[in-house]
């Protein structure tokens, strides 16, 4: 038997969840579907490889669906810093400049989506279905969609919205093309522990084999996002630790300061899609 719902969301990750706790307390009955919880989160865990930097509008959005709070009282770090540039140009923007305390933050995706899960289980009139996998999605143009779950639960949906990711399986299954290349490079992220305190700034140099950036976290502990040919990017990330510790230092600038140790690492290929 068919469950009827006025909006059926696919993904729960930070998007997929924003848009249900937006839905929140409306008038709609609203399903939230997804195949994989996030772990839970406690202090002493290191950090999530996957940060995002955060933006005040981003915040503001957080804010307004009640979220911030659930990423408050986990873990961020807020920067008021911004340094970009390269040989031919420096510019650095300042927090103090638009007369805010920060620019943005510094947050695991996990904590983002953690914070947005936790909200929306207070609103009545949405249901989170987690964890559970979809077997089949039937789309109809001007009739409701219906998803079939492996629990053996079928969903009829007034509106379908696709938060799936990248490859989204809603998307191919309405036949919404896509435009997308490959950009010849990979992106090494590497968790690292510094020297300096928790710092305030976050910067990116952009140098002929790929831009460097560092992401500060909280703590004496940073982010650091440096992008090469894959070629090189597999042989950096085949190095051991204190190794690739020195090549980091031997490539980035001066103002990384001491690194202590390398923490983690994570490597993916970077693709435009639209």
């Amino acid at each position: 038997m068919k469950e009827q719902f006025d909006v059926v969301i696919v993904g729960g990750g930070m998007v997929g969840a924003a848009v249900a706790c937006a839905l929140g307390g409306s008038q709609l009955k609203v399903a939230v579907i997804e195949s994989t919880p996030p772990e839970p989160f406690a202090t002493e865990q290191p950090h999530d490889l996957r940060v995002s930097a955060l933006s005040i509008a981003s915040k503001n959005i957080l804010e307004t669906v009640g979220a911030w709070d659930g990423v408050v009282s986990r873990r961020l770090c807020p920067f008021r810093r911004m340094r970009v540039w390269e040989t031919a140009g420096d510019t650095e923007f300042c927090s103090d400049d638009i007369n805010y305390p920060e620019l943005g933050y510094i947050v695991e995706n996990r904590i983002t989506q953690l914070a947005l899960l936790e909200r929306l289980q207070a609103f009545a009139n949405i249901e989170l279905i987690c964890p559970v996998t979809i077997t089949k999605i039937n789309y109809t143009p001007g009739l409701d969609s219906t998803l079939e779950l492996a629990d053996g639960r079928i969903l009829a949906a007034k509106v379908l919205v696709a938060a799936d990711g990248g490859q989204s399986r809603v998307r191919q299954t309405v036949g919404l093309g896509v435009t997308s290349w490959d950009y010849q490079q990979h992106a090494l992220v590497i968790y690292i522990e510094t020297a300096y305190g928790q710092q305030d700034i976050t910067w990116q140099r952009f140098v002929p084999s790929g831009p460097q950036a560092f992401l500060p976290l909280t703590g004496p502990y940073g982010s650091i996002v440096w992008y090469n040919s894959p070629d090189e990017i597999n042989r950096l990330k085949n190095l051991p630790y204190d190794a690739l510790k020195s090549e980091l230092v031997k490539a980035f600038p001066d103002c990384l300061g001491e690194v202590v140790q390398v923490l983690g690492i994570a490597s993916f290929p970077l693709k435009r899609q639209h």
